[in-house]
């Protein structure tokens, strides 16, 4: 059933492929004519890979090897104990931006301001936790068996995703002056 609902999805990625990229009729034969190219089973399987993996990479985690793999030249100009530190994705006191971007990643938020005539910064990470609610639910209206099928209302338990903040670093004058993490 999830494959017949998906089908139609990815009919119209496999159109819009071919028609955004010009694409030789000899490699995918028929996406400018007859359209039999974009429902061969061939293609089918290619677009079908294709989604997967997009699906698949786009969960993949960010981890500090991640971020040194694409930034080695940042990770390079670190000091030999930052270095040492954002591979284990910690931080200390003193290391720079650079280092805390490599080590936890780049913040969801950012403030600014002065303390003690310090300039300061507060990069704050955000993620998600489940809240248990009680939720209301029913009506009267379409239903297992036809139209007004069904009537109730009532109370039920469900679960809501809040924005929570689970890390902060706080840098003075540029550098790392502290920092906490949620357990």
């Amino acid at each position: 059933k999830f494959a017949q609902r998906l089908q139609p999805a990815i009919d119209d990625w496999q159109a819009r492929f071919c028609s955004f990229f010009i694409l030789k009729k000899q490699a995918f034969s028929g996406c400018h004519g007859s359209g039999a190219g974009v429902n061969s089973p061939i293609m089918k399987r290619i677009f079908t890979a294709l989604l997967a993996s997009l699906v698949f990479i786009s969960c993949a985690p960010s981890t500090p090897q991640t971020r040194i793999a694409k930034n080695p030249q940042q990770f390079a100009a670190l000091s030999k104990k930052d270095q040492s530190y954002v591979l284990q994705g910690q931080l200390t006191r003193g290391m720079t931006r650079d280092a805390v971007a490599l080590a936890w990643g780049y913040p969801s938020q950012r403030f600014e301001g002065f303390k003690e005539s310090k300039k300061m910064e507060r990069w704050d990470y955000i993620g998600t936790r489940p809240v248990y609610v009680t939720n209301y639910y029913g009506g009267y209206g379409y239903g297992p068996y036809g139209r007004h099928g069904y009537t109730g209302f009532g109370f039920g338990p469900d679960i809501a995703y809040v924005p929570d903040r689970y890390a902060s670093v706080w840098f003075a004058n540029d550098r790392v002056d502290a920092w906490e993490r949620g357990r």
